[in-house]
């Protein structure tokens, strides 16, 4: 059909119909019927071609639609993340292969079973071939086991499918060394197959965490003498359990060892020789007085880590920890306290450890609070100075750490005067956060000229190679110059970390000429220097 609107009989009609509007003369009845009827036939003629055309403009965006979207699918072929080499993939899968926390509308049987089904790279799977042949075919994302007594029976159904969870994670992982977890919280044994299973694949353990009570170990009876990979174990029982657990006497790449028990026969050990980093953590007060005694046992090889909690103790209460005089040769010993305590409470009970012990191979000794800044630990002044009497300190401490300890100026000299051994040495400023802890400064100009080397006068610690403070910046920027400057000795370099305490300090900038002259030591090759949360 034409529309051209140039066509000759299309104009002469149209000047014809404009003559007889602009007339009063009007055409005979069947001339006016001719007339409409035609214009009528070609107003259908054209409603028909628009409706074809505009069903033919359908089918072209429909089939634009799917072109566009091939043509986008296509950009895909030049992703970098298509060119990356499978291990690369597989180790952004291991990233991302974090379990899901609960919410508080979770079942509490899912993210149990989640822990068992690795959901992150099951979903990860299902991106494409290539993703799901690395997700199911790389073993080592399927090396940690996260085994929950309550995935057993907290539903119907529940207990099958975390068995099958587990074989399937089991299979998945090949011959690649596991982590496994096994946490029982309600003294059940409904997951006693499945502990028998982990028992099956002891001899892939490299990592294994208990937290459960000592009869499940009646479960894991395969293992002992079967964990030839087994490096590093963490176990937690009830200390009320008088059975023992008796499956790592035999473990010969074992090195570190943590236990929710004091040290003594309840849980056994390889020669303890072996064993790099023993600790006893979440004691008691009542417990600590059998683990110093205990500490006879360790050498210089061993590093010991003390974790105890104060809880237990009154405000007014003065209980005697009744530590028998032991004598230790371990080398690195560290002290931790958990949770809140009183300020009288903590050095009592650091006085007490430190009246009971000599240790006369100690090369590095450190102290931890997990809830500082709020809750330093109070420093037991003449306890300490004793024990470095009698443990001839002088000769052989390296190695202090009293980052989260309160120690005045005065008794950070005077122990510094006694220590002249110490290569490594790391102190702080304290803050009072929320109205717990104390607002002290430690790092003064008085300390910095103490450790300042000059020819007229010794220095304290004159071996010092390693210092590592946070600080509140109340200090002369120059006089921290000088004493780096000072322990500066050629063909080593001096290592210095200093961390900017973040509150009450946020208009203090070092001086510019002091950080510049520090940064060329660095570019010299002279100093390793370290400053956070400052310019």
């Amino acid at each position: 059909m034409s529309t051209d609107s140039t066509n000759p009989f299309e104009d002469s009609r149209k000047a014809l119909i404009n003559d007889l509007i602009r007339s009063h003369y009007q055409l005979p009845p069947e001339e006016l019927s001719s007339l409409l009827a035609s214009l009528s036939g070609q107003l259908s003629r054209c409603d028909e071609e628009l409706a074809r055309l505009r069903a033919r403009i359908d089918e072209l965006e429909i089939h634009r639609a799917v072109l566009q979207e091939q043509y986008d699918s296509c950009q895909s072929f030049f992703a970098p993340v298509r060119r990356l080499p499978s291990e690369i993939v597989a180790e952004i899968f291991a990233l991302a292969a974090v379990n899901p926390e609960p919410t508080a509308d979770t079942p509490p049987s899912l993210p149990l079973l989640q822990r068992l089904a690795h959901p992150q790279l099951l979903v990860l799977s299902r991106v494409c071939a290539r993703w799901h042949s690395i997700a199911l075919g790389t073993p080592s994302l399927w090396t940690k086991i996260h085994l929950h007594d309550t995935a057993f029976w907290s539903a119907p159904g529940i207990a099958e499918r975390a068995m099958e969870l587990l074989q399937s994670a089991l299979a998945r992982s090949g011959n690649f060394p596991l982590t496994v977890i096994v946490t029982n919280t309600t003294n059940m044994w409904s997951h006693r197959p499945a502990l028998e299973l982990l028992a099956q694949h002891s001899a892939r353990w490299r990592v294994a965490r208990f937290r459960c009570p000592a009869s499940d170990f009646q479960f894991l009876a395969a293992a002992k003498g079967n964990l030839a990979l087994l490096e590093n174990i963490e176990v937690a029982t009830n200390a009320s359990e008088s059975l023992p657990v008796a499956l790592f006497e035999v473990a010969p790449r074992l090195r570190r060892f943590a236990m929710a028990q004091p040290l003594g026969p309840h849980v056994s050990t390889p020669p303890l020789d072996q064993i790099l980093n023993l600790r006893c953590f979440n004691l008691a007060s009542t417990d600590i007085a059998d683990t110093v005694s205990a500490m006879s046992d360790l050498s210089g090889s061993n590093s010991f880590s003390l974790h105890f909690y104060l809880d237990d103790w009154s405000r007014s209460a003065h209980p005697d920890l009744a530590i028998t005089h032991t004598s230790s040769d371990v080398g690195r010993p560290a002290i931790e306290l958990t949770g809140e305590f009183f300020k009288h409470h903590c050095q009592q009970a650091l006085g007490s450890i430190f009246a009971g012990l000599t240790l006369p191979r100690l090369e590095g000794l450190t102290f931890e609070s997990e809830n500082y800044p709020r809750f330093p630990l109070v420093w037991p002044h003449a306890q300490f100075l004793a024990l470095c009497q009698r443990s001839s300190f002088h000769a052989h401490l390296q190695s202090l750490s009293l980052h989260h300890v309160h120690i005045t100026e005065p008794q950070l000299l005077q122990c510094l005067a006694v220590l002249p051994a110490l290569t490594a040495l790391s102190i702080a400023d304290h803050e009072r956060i929320r109205m717990r802890g104390v607002n002290l400064d430690l790092i003064s100009n008085t300390l910095l000229v103490a450790l300042t080397s000059t020819p007229a006068a010794p220095c304290l610690i004159p071996q010092l190679q390693t210092l590592s403070l946070r600080s509140r910046l109340r200090f002369n920027d120059r006089m921290f110059l000088d004493m780096v400057l000072s322990r500066l000795q050629p063909g080593r370099r001096f290592e210095c970390g200093l961390w900017i305490v973040p509150h009450g300090t946020a208009s203090r900038r070092m001086d510019d000429e002091v950080v510049v002259r520090l940064r060329e030591l660095v570019v010299q090759g002279d100093l390793t220097m370290s400053l956070l949360g400052s310019q």
